[in-house]
Order: C-alpha cells, then structure tokens, then sequence
C-alpha cells in the first residue's frame, strides 16, 4: 500500500499551471493589437484595388485611373466614372492615414503609372509613392508594386 501514486498530476500542481497560464495570458493578449490586423487588410485590399485598375486600363488601352482623397481613394474608369469593385465600396473608406506622391494617378495601356488619362504620351511617374499608416507601397515605371 505505500505505492498509491501512480504517476498522475495533484490539484495542487494543476492549479499552479492554471493560474501561470491565465497571468501569461494577462500579459500578452493586449500586447496583440487589432489594429496592426486592420491596416494590414486595408493595406492587402488597396494594393488588391490597385491591381484590379491597372488591369482594367491595361485590358480598356489604359485611363483608368486611382484617385486619393482625406480619408478614402475612389476608382474612375477610361471615361472618368466611378466603377463598381469587386470587393466592394467605391469609394473605399480608410480608417488610417494615407499621403500620396499626388492625388491622382493614372494607369496607362501597360498598367504604368501615368500623370494624365492620354496613354500614348511619356509622362510616367518615375515612383508613385503611397505612404499608408506606418507602411509605404510604391508603384515603380514598369508597373510593379513594392512595399
């Protein structure tokens, strides 16, 4: 009879790991912030955005263009009309700060960025820069996005 315990865990050593489980979790739960989640998603559905226009001018013989507002962006085709996207509202609303090498940018028939509508003329954007929170996408000459 002295050989009673057969391996298993005491109250006391499971109620030790359950209190050191809910004070690490005190700890670093709220150092996980939502937001950092939400600027990646409204950062994903720009460029996501920005890519469905490119294309768009890309398939159209370019025009269509980005435009850049305080607090959201709004997609205009070849005719300069706000469109219907895919995801959603146009013009998207953005819950965090976005600053622009210019309010305006145009795609041409190659899905370069472009200063005006006329594809056919060499006025590129060297870099489009979209600064966007803490974040920054550029949008190079050949067309490309960085982050």
């Amino acid at each position: 009879m002295d050989k009673l315990n057969k391996g298993g865990w005491t109250l006391i050593e499971l109620v030790i790991v359950i209190v050191l489980v809910g004070i690490l979790s005190l700890v670093i739960v709220p150092k996980i912030s939502i937001d950092d989640f939400r600027k990646e998603s409204e950062l994903n559905i720009l460029m996501g955005n920005i890519r469905y226009a490119q294309h768009k001018s890309m398939v159209s013989g370019g025009g269509w263009s980005i435009e850049f507002q305080p607090g959201s962006y709004t997609i205009k085709d070849e005719s300069n009309k706000v469109v219907s996207l895919p995801g959603g509202e146009n013009p998207v609303s953005l819950k965090f700060n976005l600053t622009t090498t210019a309010s305006k940018c145009y795609f041409d028939y190659l899905g370069r960025p472009d200063q005006d509508d006329n594809s056919s003329n060499a006025n590129l954007y060297d870099n489009f820069t979209i600064n966007f929170a803490d974040m920054r996408i550029i949008l190079n000459k050949a067309g490309g996005i960085d982050r």
